[in-house]
């Protein structure tokens, strides 16, 4: 599995995994602005990074906890919300919004 990393406040977390980066970017806790590295690759600006910000804007699957309901990570996990082992649920499309996509040049007027 690829690992990355990225530096907040001064300070670079991780590893963390490809899921977990593409849910940091939809809360927008990784801007275009923040650094990565892929592994022991060099450090680059997260708009740099191709196809990022279009994954993570793409739908994914979600899962709710079938007793409270609350989102739950893929089973069989444990319930944070109702302390309950999950061992199946019932995945669920996610439509992802992005909090912030990189700027891109603005197409000039056609009129």
């Amino acid at each position: 599995m690829t690992t990355w990393y990225y530096r907040s406040s001064g300070k670079e977390i991780g590893p963390i995994g490809p899921g977990e980066l593409l849910e940091l970017v939809r809360k927008g806790v990784v801007s275009p602005e923040t650094e990565l590295r892929k592994a022991d690759n060099r450090w680059l600006f997260a708009s740099e990074v191709n196809g990022l910000w279009e994954a993570a804007g793409r739908p994914s699957v979600g899962f709710k906890c079938p007793y409270c309901g609350k989102p739950i990570e893929k089973p069989p996990c444990h319930c944070k919300s109702c302390s309950r082992q999950i061992e199946k649920a019932t995945g669920h499309l996610v439509l992802n919004k992005l909090n912030r996509t990189p700027e891109k040049p603005l197409r000039p007027d056609l009129d």
